[in-house]
């Protein structure tokens, strides 16, 4: 056009920077802009607004910004331009602020290309109160179309306001795919599986077009559910969909199987996608990097598997060879990919993995991570000493609670109740509140050096001053406080005393106790309650047969045999790992 000679007016260069904008092409946009310029547009609302556009996209919004205020815009177009930018580089709140001066200005009105930007906004930042104003604009205006529905009920869904969301939803006589999907993520996010499946089958039942958005956030949620059954139907409708070639689709499906345990299938899902994308059947991580298009995705594919599909379901094997690949791969592992690692090995008795572990993490800078810390010290309380276990604790930058928890764990672990109990001041000096995990390990702590009394304080105070409801993981301590210190009469008085019913848990403590001290009476209680909880549990009958043995009295332990025998219950061979 300019080679011909014809003058371009200003619509046409706003044009012309709009297409750059959607190529990503800034060096283009800012010459055609330069022309735009020169050409006396400065102040026209189309050119800036495409001047706009094209750096928002390119995540310069300082530099957007600046182009806004340049001189004061003649037209909503602008304005528009620059709150669709804000919302587009996560600077939310600058939207709200400009679109109040929008209202504040009074020489334009917002419009329906205004409102959806906006109601975005409110809901990223979960803003019902501001979203509620904007409705009420909208309503001013009387300006509804199926963008602006759609944005209403998303706003309202974000947040938590289902109800509101589906008065919205209800009465738009048109809907798009975002509005079914925005209904059902937000039924989801409330955790209420059954009406987003229901919304689902309707949407399915009107012909309305899923797309990979909708049946990735409901693979996810039967993932977290644990329900196999209803994954694997989404994954017959995927393929059935032909979806199964997306990449997005095939990280949920991947992540979904891992979730619910079924490590095959999330094997098997690699390889599919795998043939799918790489016919010479390349290696894994090749393929991975080509399915997902770029590393950083290759890496949160290799690492979900290995924490949520490999580590958390005992595959400690797998495990350690995928951490192998991520290596050989050159990826950037991330702490909790090596968070999961240790506590896999510490499932095994190989130390020797465990410190390679370690001088990877210090090797990468990691050993100072909150996570990879606590799964050291975890690690080093198993197989190592309380030494070990300081060093590595010493090593984190900000320790959390888990950290904090875990040490006191160690300290529990091996005997040394002072310093655990030391630590435990030491940590709500700090202004870090613990959790019922932690006093598990204070209760644990006093019982394993015999703090009776210093026991029963700290399971007071965990009501009283923190308002934790004791489990039984609790009174299973404070049980084998009082049996190890020999108290058996009071720790039968503190079950018996117990608020809920003593599960076999508390009762095999307090048998493990009676063994301990040789109390026939109170044992055969403790293991005629445990079979009561727990039938076919071989244990009770064992530790009471041991009992008798350790007094001498053989017959009874032959009738305890022959019971077993009547009741069915079957002891499990021993075994060596040596």
């Amino acid at each position: 056009m300019r080679e011909l000679g014809f003058d371009a007016d200003e619509i046409t260069y706003g044009s012309v920077i709009s297409a750059c904008a959607a190529l990503r092409a800034p060096p283009h946009g800012r010459q055609v802009y330069s022309l735009a310029l020169r050409k006396g547009f400065r102040a026209n609302g189309y050119v800036r607004a495409g001047m706009i556009d094209l750096l928002t996209k390119n995540h310069r919004f300082d530099d957007a910004l600046r182009v806004f205020r340049d001189v004061s815009c003649e037209n909503v177009v602008c304005w528009n331009a620059i709150i669709a930018g804000a919302v587009r580089n996560g600077e939310n709140q600058i939207a709200l602020d400009l679109f109040r001066q929008l209202c504040r200005h009074g020489t334009f009105l917002p419009n329906s290309f205004t409102f959806p930007c906006v109601l975005t906004a409110c809901a990223m930042l979960e803003d019902l109160e501001t979203g509620k104003m904007v409705q009420g604009w909208i309503i001013k205006c009387g300006n509804y179309d199926v963008y602006i529905n759609t944005s209403l009920s998303d706003l309202y869904a974000k947040c938590k306001g289902m109800e509101g969301a589906m008065k919205i939803f209800t009465r738009m006589c048109l809907r798009s795919v975002v509005s079914w999907t925005a209904m059902i993520s937000g039924f989801l996010q409330l955790d209420d599986y059954i009406s987003a499946v229901l919304l689902f089958k309707e949407m399915r039942s009107l012909g309305e077009e899923i797309n990979t958005f909708t049946i990735t956030s409901l693979l996810s949620a039967s993932g977290r559910r644990g329900l196999t059954k209803t994954a694997t139907q989404f994954h017959a409708l995927i393929i059935k969909c032909e979806f199964d070639l997306d990449p997005a689709v095939g990280a949920s499906l991947f992540n979904m199987y891992c979730k619910v345990g079924a490590v095959d299938s999330s094997g098997l899902i690699l390889e599919e996608m795998e043939r799918m994308r790489n016919p010479n059947n390349h290696a894994v991580v090749i393929s991975l990097h080509a399915q997902a298009n770029d590393a950083k995705r290759a890496v949160e594919l290799f690492g979900s598997m290995l924490r949520e599909g490999y580590a958390q379901n005992g595959y400690i094997e797998e495990a350690l060879l995928m951490f192998h690949k991520m290596l050989k791969a050159n990826f950037a592992v991330d702490s909790f990919s090596i968070s999961s690692v240790v506590q896999a090995v510490t499932l095994t008795n190989r130390l020797d993995i465990g410190t390679q572990l370690q001088s990877y993490a210090m090797k990468v800078g990691l050993d100072s991570n909150a996570a990879v810390g606590s799964s050291l010290v975890a690690m080093y309380s198993k197989f190592g000493g309380i030494n070990e276990c300081v060093k590595a604790y010493d090593q984190i930058d900000a320790p959390d609670l888990i950290g904090w928890t875990t040490m006191i764990m160690s300290y529990a672990r091996h005997g040394i109740g002072e310093e655990a109990l030391k630590f435990f001041k030491l940590m709500k000096r700090e202004k870090m509140r613990p959790d019922p995990v932690t006093f598990v390990g204070v209760l644990s702590a006093c019982s394993h050096s015999g703090l009776v009394e210093e026991g029963y304080f700290h399971f007071d105070s965990m009501v009283k001053d923190y308002g934790i409801e004791p489990n039984y993981r609790h009174y299973a301590c404070m049980v084998d406080l009082l049996g190890r210190s020999g108290r058996l009469k009071e720790a039968e008085r503190f079950i018996s005393n117990m608020p809920i019913k003593p599960n076999a848990l508390v009762w095999e403590t307090l048998l493990a106790a009676c063994k301990l001290h040789g109390d026939i009476e109170l044992g055969k209680l403790a293991a005629k309650k445990i079979t009561e909880c727990e039938p076919s549990d071989a244990g009770a009958y064992i530790s009471l047969s041991n009992i008798y043995a350790d007094m001498g009295q053989w017959g009874e332990v032959m009738n305890i045999r022959s019971s077993m025998k009547g009741a069915k219950v079957k002891k499990e061979p021993g075994w060596s790992a040596v």
